[in-house]
């Protein structure tokens, strides 16, 4: 569809649009004046993805960096005439990957994704970001980010832990795969990546004298970036895919996440052994690839996106 279309200032049903519904999606921050002649706005955001950790060398076992997690979709339909005349739209920018060396920094968290009423400075919308994968670190797997909730962003993975999933906790549990709007645990150490519904996806865990693990996947949000390797022959961690329930299925080691129009994007896979990939995060919300073995640098994670329609 094409953008927006108004041949009314009035709100309302019968109020002069001329087709069933309209749809723009936003990728960068704009103030728009608020779709008139229509009687429903349906809004949806998508957080970015948290940046993957850097590689360590000359670290004790050649650890690779932990991915970065999936960014958060929000989604809420409004009646028309309970909004004002502008909305300010904020998107989220992807964390930046961490630098590779000894010691490896951590990837950044994603940045969250609003939606405000001008008329009420409120913000009506949010969809967090995922957190920064934890830059490779000697003597253990380097955890993953955590993805982003829709109460609050994932957390960067430090001290080879895994980040913690984005809130709200979904009666009261932390642990493992993720329903409602939490965002799923980093994976560390033996630990697989945790899975998501509308939160993101956790990223997967730099390798330590081994493969780097799988980023965790979302139904609706960003799949989580894949660890780096961190041992001769193996490889990087395979980002988590958007749409699945299952660790993998989105960027191959050294590969880019797939982006996509519709839905949220895959995690970035994480680097091969020595090589330095490209594994930045899928556009929207996923998260990044971490660094490998031989101190490369871990990759960005997606940016966001605000989706509107008005019927």
């Amino acid at each position: 569809m094409s953008g927006l279309v108004a041949t009314t200032t009035k709100k309302g049903r019968g109020s002069g649009l001329t087709q069933g519904f309209t749809f723009r999606s936003y990728s960068s921050g704009i103030t728009i004046p608020t779709p008139k002649g229509c009687s429903i706005i349906v809004i949806e955001c998508i957080g970015a993805g948290g940046g993957g950790g850097g590689g360590n060398y000359p670290g004790a076992g050649r650890p690779g960096g932990g991915g970065g997690g999936g960014g958060a979709r929000a989604y809420m339909s409004f009646p028309a005439e309970s909004l004002g005349e502008t909305l300010t739209i904020a998107v989220g920018a992807g964390g930046a990957g961490g630098a590779g060396g000894n010691p490896a920094a951590d990837g950044a968290v994603g940045t969250n994704t609003t939606v405000t009423d001008d008329d009420t400075s409120k913000v009506i919308l949010i969809a967090y970001g995922g957190g920064g994968g934890q830059g490779g670190t000697a003597g253990a797997k380097s955890g993953g980010g955590g993805g982003g909730g829709t109460g609050s962003a994932g957390i960067t993975a430090t001290s080879a832990t895994g980040g913690a999933g984005g809130n709200p906790d979904i009666e009261g549990s932390t642990q493992g795969d993720s329903l409602g709007g939490r965002g799923a645990n980093g994976a560390t150490g033996t630990a697989v990546a945790s899975n998501a519904e509308y939160g993101g996806g956790g990223g997967g865990a730099g390798g330590h004298n081994t493969v780097g693990t799988n980023g965790g996947s979302s139904l609706f949000g960003g799949g989580g970036g894949g660890g780096g390797d961190g041992g001769d022959g193996p490889t990087g961690g395979i980002g988590g895919a958007w749409g699945s329930y299952a660790p993998g299925g989105g960027g191959a080691a050294n590969s880019v996440g797939t982006s996509n129009a519709f839905g949220a994007g895959d995690g970035g896979g994480g680097d091969d052994s020595g090589t330095n990939g490209s594994g930045t995060g899928g556009i929207p919300g996923g998260g990044g690839g971490g660094g490998s073995m031989a101190g490369t640098n871990g990759k960005a994670g997606g940016a966001g996106v605000v989706r509107i329609w008005a019927y």
